[in-house]
């Protein structure tokens, strides 16, 4: 599949070029340095090497982005993919930038299926990947949305509608 990325400054102006929707215009790939590695997400990568520029494509479906001049605020970040077939899938993140020290975690289901019946219990657990003060308590929180079908629907009242 094909993939395009979007991102808007918290002032909703476009992070890199000159797209007013702030379209990222064919990334590049990325050069990079097998001596220095990022683990993010549970997952290890070289290193990109941005000669000049601020973005760079590291595989298919990865972009990576140089963040030291991005200003505190939440960015609007947007991917779309378009399968061979045209079909196309598009996902919308809002990443807030702060000057503080964030510790990086992950957040693993334990034992995943690929649909939990109502009467199994979710286990998520948390891990910080990253150097944490040891004077810093650490809490974990978040939230399980359920997906589920829309009791307002009505299939009689969408027919009309067509």
């Amino acid at each position: 599949g094909t993939f395009r990325w979007w991102c808007l400054t918290p002032d909703r102006k476009p992070c890199f070029g000159k797209h007013s929707n702030g379209w990222i215009e064919d990334p590049e790939t990325c050069a990079t340095d097998i001596n220095q590695r990022l683990t993010v997400g549970g997952r290890t990568f070289s290193a990109p090497i941005f000669y000049g520029g601020s973005y760079c494509k590291w595989a298919r479906g990865v972009l990576m982005v140089k963040t030291a001049n991005f200003t505190s605020g939440e960015y609007l970040w947007s991917v779309e993919i378009e399968a061979t077939d045209g079909r196309t899938a598009k996902k919308d993140i809002r990443i807030t930038m702060t000057e503080l020290r964030v510790p990086q975690i992950r957040l693993e289901l334990q034992d995943p299926v690929s649909k939990f019946p109502t009467t199994r219990e979710i286990r998520v657990v948390g891990s910080v990947e990253s150097e944490v003060d040891p004077t810093v308590n650490v809490a974990h929180s978040w939230k399980i949305y359920v997906y589920t079908t829309n009791p307002e629907y009505d299939p009689d009242q969408a027919r009309r509608a067509e």
